[in-house]
């Protein structure tokens, strides 16, 4: 979808062998190298695309020999089609608490129920009421410190903000090989649809200002 990366992950539900897929989250895009800058659940791929993401998915875990647990599975959307990246045996970071903002479904509480032999009976895709997204935020320019942030209060106060995580203030060493990691501050909550979570992106952008320096 407009303003989101060719990248999306798949949180799967196995039972005795059954797989069923709980959602799928898209990415906003990247910065460069390589660095993931928030995700945000439901997706916004066309549902042929969504299709053909699942069916992958589903394929993935068959080969694998899954047979009770969660899985979270990343998957690059190319021109010949969707190929998996990676498939992971747990709940991708992060993930659980935006689907359960967005649905009010939680996967780690499943991944645990599975863990001590309850059953779980999941049916498709989870519905969801509202977006749930998770950001993180990077200075315009790969600075070596940080200086200054403003504008975060301002954030903080938007509709759609429900929590705000500083991780690097003014004094602070900042180095883009940390990758996703080294990013100023993240926050996350839900929006109404896609269009209001681009409109908060936007907003961020223009709200709040990172100053800093280079060795």
């Amino acid at each position: 979808g407009r303003g989101f990366a060719n990248f999306v992950s798949v949180e799967s539900v196995v039972e005795d062998g059954r797989v069923e897929h709980a959602g799928i989250s898209t990415r906003t895009p990247f910065r460069w190298p390589f660095r993931e800058t928030g995700y945000c659940t439901p997706c916004a791929m066309s549902d042929e695309l969504q299709a053909q993401v699942l069916e992958l998915a589903g394929a993935a875990a068959h080969a694998l020999g899954a047979n009770i647990g969660c899985l979270h599975t990343e998957i690059k959307l190319t021109d010949e089609g969707p190929v998996v990246v990676e498939v992971n045996g747990r709940p991708g970071g992060g993930m659980s608490e935006m689907l359960e903002r967005a649905s009010g479904f939680s996967i780690l509480r499943t991944a645990l129920r599975l863990a001590v032999g309850d059953r779980v009976g999941l049916r498709g895709l989870v519905p969801c009421s509202r977006v749930g997204y998770l950001l993180y935020v990077f200075p315009d320019e790969d600075y070596d410190w940080i200086d200054s942030v403003e504008g975060l209060e301002a954030l903080r106060a938007l509709s759609g903000v429900e929590d705000l995580v500083l991780v690097r203030g003014p004094g602070q060493r900042i180095d883009w090989r940390e990758g996703s990691e080294a990013h100023v501050f993240h926050y996350e909550g839900t929006t109404a649809d896609h269009d209001e979570l681009r409109r908060l992106i936007a907003t961020t952008a223009q709200l709040v200002r990172i100053e800093g320096h280079n060795d």
